[in-house]
């Protein structure tokens, strides 16, 4: 969505109380702990060039809904686990076109996700268990070419409607997990071998 450059620092300026966007703004380093205040709602720092986050930052933000890292986190970055222990209403977290090669265990935690996003992750070995995360309605792995399986829990995400794994050729999708993705509506899928879609009765999209 495009808008007026005034219109927009106008919305920023009310909106100042309960988000930071910073996107697009090459920041090098992630705003100090105490920008992080328990009023945030929304924080973007898309487009950014962090190069480390605090070892034992913890960001106190219950009302935090959305948090946009998307090409933010630059090589080396390791992001701690106590970054989302506070972070407990977060419902939209995009790490997508991040260069990570690993993902704390915190995010497991984060049971009122609505959408997880890691699209072009290329380094990424492994995904925490997602078992938790019922409340999930999109997943993104497409592009994690690093990843050896499925993300181990994806089958209880039963309210899950959009997942994309284009991740490897190779690995099957398991028939337990689509056994367990009833509301599917949307699938892509590098590899799908004989496998019963007919329980899929909410499904629309199949690539």
């Amino acid at each position: 969505m495009k808008m007026h450059d005034l219109i927009r620092d106008m919305a920023l300026h009310i909106m100042g109380a309960t988000s930071i966007v910073k996107a697009r703004k090459r920041l090098g380093s992630i705003p100090y702990e105490e920008y992080w205040t328990d009023a945030l709602e929304k924080v973007s720092l898309m487009g950014s060039i962090i190069s480390e986050i605090p070892l034992n930052m913890s960001p106190n933000c219950p009302k935090l809904s959305t948090l946009l890292l998307d090409g933010s986190l630059m090589v080396n970055v390791v992001i701690p686990g106590s970054f989302f222990k506070q972070l407990c209403g977060l419902k939209v977290l995009n790490l997508s076109d991040c260069v990570l090669t690993e993902l704390p265990n915190s995010i497991s935690d984060l049971v009122n996700l609505r959408a997880l996003l890691f699209r072009g992750c290329r380094g990424l070995s492994h995904i925490p268990y997602l078992g938790k995360l019922t409340s999930l309605r999109k997943l993104d792995v497409s592009g994690c070419f690093e990843l050896e399986e499925v993300p181990e829990g994806l089958e209880m995400l039963v309210n899950l409607r959009y997942l994309d794994l284009r991740f490897s050729l190779t690995i099957e999708l398991p028939k337990r997990v689509l056994e367990g993705l009833l509301n599917l509506q949307h699938l892509i899928v590098y590899f799908l071998d004989g496998q019963d879609m007919t329980k899929l009765r909410a499904l629309e999209t199949l690539k």
